[in-house]
């Protein structure tokens, strides 16, 4: 039950993110699990529990061994042959790879990515790029970058105009960024000694006890530089939103608010009260909450 309510979780993830992208559903340990009798019973699990091929329809069958999974054993090979042959098969299907790109926008994202040392450029850098190899024209910029950032090569974003200025080449980073915000500190601890000595013990605390981040605090883990671009990218995403209840310059942290504490956040009109007004009340049970939604709603 552990396995099906965890399998559901990612298809239902895919679905909604995703749902025209093709899926492969691997089983592993085939050896141990080799007789067709076996076998039969797990996919009548797969595709009656997850509603395979009903629900999911963008799963790729396995016509090999009639099965809507690819059993394979690592420690053999078994199985592998055939996986690796499916999925170029299905790669060499999907409609980006018939695309025709031009060789100078190639020649303009080598150039890009040849930029090791960096892990965002301005967007006037990339024009720069662009224009030594005759594109000039701004649609046609933006034409490029839409195509590299749908493929996943880059990340460009262009809601806002602070955004459209910033054309990450290492998503990592992004994740880095975002993460010395958003984590378990009693997992992934803070380094208090320091913070300390630069007068920012006291914003951590109120972060992970009220889940307010401070301008202050966030411009020391981000720079400058970066705070305006990572500001914005959060209040899109929804993981951030501003804080307007107090003088200083506050920002709320739904994923970071421990249970109940919407009365102790300070500031608001429901500190040191109960919550009062109207009660809003949210009904998935008939569909699929992605984790993080029900914080930043």
């Amino acid at each position: 039950e552990t396995t099906i309510r965890y399998l559901k979780f990612w298809m239902n993830s895919v679905n909604l993110h995703a749902s025209e992208a093709p899926v492969i559903l691997v089983g592993t340990f085939y050896e141990e699990v080799e007789a067709q009798v076996k076998l039969e019973r797990i996919e009548k699990l797969v595709t009656g529990k997850l509603e395979i091929g009903v629900k999911f329809k963008q799963v790729i069958r396995n016509l090999d061994n009639d099965l809507m999974f690819f059993p394979i054993d690592n420690r053999t090979g078994k199985g592998i042959d055939s996986l690796r042959s499916n999925i170029e098969l299905v790669t060499r299907g999907q409609d980006f790879m018939h695309r025709l790109v031009s060789s100078r926008w190639m020649c303009c994202l080598d150039k890009m990515l040849q930029l090791q040392h960096r892990s965002w450029i301005y967007l006037r850098d990339v024009k720069g790029i662009a224009n030594g190899l005759s594109i000039s024209n701004s649609e046609e910029i933006n034409s490029m970058l839409a195509l590299f950032h749908e493929l996943g090569v880059i990340f460009h974003l262009t809601t806002t105009e602070i955004l459209r200025d910033v054309v990450t080449l290492k998503p990592q980073w992004l994740i880095d960024s975002l993460s010395r915000v958003i984590r378990d500190g009693r997992i992934h601890a803070f380094e208090m000694d320091t913070l300390e000595k630069v007068g920012l013990r006291g914003d951590v605390d109120q972060l992970f006890d009220c889940a307010l981040a401070s301008q202050d605090l966030l411009e020391y883990w981000w720079g400058k530089e970066h705070l305006n671009f990572l500001l914005d990218l959060m209040r899109q995403a929804l993981l951030l939103s501003d804080w307007n209840f107090r003088s200083e310059n506050l920002f709320l942290v739904p994923s970071l608010a421990p249970p109940g504490s919407v009365q102790q956040l300070p500031g608001s009109d429901l500190e040191g009260k109960g919550c009062v007004g109207s009660t809003c009340v949210f009904d998935f049970s008939a569909s699929f909450l992605p984790i993080g939604v029900f914080q930043r709603l």
